[in-house]
């Protein structure tokens, strides 16, 4: 009976664990992806703006967000 309760328990724990996992986020095709991805990222906000650059040979885009009177800069990979 203990190892039933045990295996059991094992179960509800992997599955909450995946539950809670956030999935990985692909790479922004272009500078409105990227600030769609920050707003998932960031639960919402406003996009003040977005900008493309490369670091290390690969392209990353800089949106800026306000939320709540807090204003936030999100880094997401680009393609």
């Amino acid at each position: 009976m203990l190892s039933l309760k045990r295996t059991l328990l094992i179960c509800l724990l992997v599955v909450a664990s995946a539950a809670f996992c956030s999935p990985a986020i692909a790479a922004a095709k272009n500078a409105s992806q990227a600030a769609a991805q920050a707003q998932k990222r960031n639960g919402g906000g406003k996009v003040l703006g977005v900008s493309e650059s490369n670091k290390n040979g690969r392209k990353i885009y800089k949106v800026k967000l306000i939320d709540k009177g807090k204003v936030r800069v999100i880094t997401i990979r680009g393609e």
